[in-house]
């Protein structure tokens, strides 16, 4: 099974590397594409990583400190 998928994903980058080769024009707009979707995925990942790294930075407590509870 993953002998097929690495043959699988060797194919179709000969493919795509020959459809970029002899259509550049369109090659370059999709490539354009691809590079603004993954920007904006990587933005977002960045976003719920600093989301969530604020969270956890304010409910840390020192090494042996009693939790304080507020009422």
């Amino acid at each position: 099974m993953p002998t097929a998928l690495i043959l699988l994903a060797a194919l179709a980058a000969v493919g795509v590397g020959a459809a970029l080769t002899l259509m550049p024009g369109q090659g370059a707009e999709a490539l354009g594409a691809l590079l603004g979707v993954s920007l904006l995925a990587e933005g977002a990942l960045n976003l719920c990583v600093a989301l969530c790294a604020v969270k956890i930075v304010d409910n840390q407590m020192a090494d042996g400190a009693a939790p304080r509870f507020i009422q």
